[in-house]
């Protein structure tokens, strides 16, 4: 008897826990020039959407109230395209050229202009990918991305590819905010075209409770099974 109820208990409390915790099957990829969603960001200076069950709340920060563009119009679209099987090749959406800020839709140079992304549950980050980072004779942009502190930022240079588009394989385990600016050059500007997220691998706090549940469970019916050999010895 006391070994189906603990068979029983296990099962029932694997069911929870799994549901708990429930796992994405593969990477989810946040495509930044898909018009669905995202092209509600144009002329909006926060914007939310549920992606695989988290919350992906984007932002555009600095003077004069900026507000976020997706730049649809067709030569802008035509550097996505051009990429699409460039090189390196990708298969982005390009129904806009990615997520900018402003009049000129791309987050500019100066340190005043951020756009800010974050995800209502901590994700594990993969890779970030950009447009319209150039270098060539006239242009070395530079992009500076930070993981949730604001205060340690990565540097990426083009390597002019295609509608500058630049892969940066920038990862981090348990990624809550992203937060996007350019160099101070006088030069520098760029849009974010696509983010690549796994789920986190942290505890699941419902999960860790069950558990607990259960082992308090397994006490008391250890307890009970005592007292009941002990009145029939």
């Amino acid at each position: 008897m006391f070994l189906r109820r603990l068979l029983a208990i296990g099962a029932v409390l694997s069911g929870l826990v799994a549901a708990a915790g429930q796992a994405w099957a593969g990477p989810v990829y946040i495509d930044l020039t898909n018009a669905t969603p995202f092209s509600a960001v144009n002329g909006v200076s926060s914007f939310s959407t549920v992606i695989a069950g988290v919350t992906v709340t984007l932002t555009s920060h600095g003077s004069g109230s900026p507000k976020m563009t997706f730049n649809s119009g067709s030569s802008e679209r035509q550097g996505c395209l051009d990429g699409y099987a460039g090189s390196p090749a990708h298969n982005l959406a390009c129904d806009g050229d990615g997520i900018g800020i402003g009049a000129d839709d791309e987050i500019t140079e100066g340190g005043d202009e951020k756009l800010k992304i974050t995800f209502s549950t901590p994700v594990d980050l993969r890779n970030i990918e950009l447009l319209d980072l150039f270098n060539n004779a006239t242009e070395l942009e530079k992009a500076l991305i930070s993981l949730d502190n604001g205060v340690t930022w990565n540097q990426f240079i083009s390597n002019n590819n295609l509608g500058g588009y630049y892969s940066t394989n920038l990862g981090g385990r348990s990624i809550s905010r992203i937060i996007f600016k350019s160099y101070n050059d006088c030069v520098s500007d760029y849009a974010v075209a696509r983010l690549t997220i796994y789920q986190a691998d942290v505890p699941e706090p419902a999960a860790a409770a069950l558990f607990l549940v259960g082992l308090a469970g397994l006490k008391s019916m250890r307890r009970r099974a005592r007292k009941t050999l002990e009145s029939v010895a």
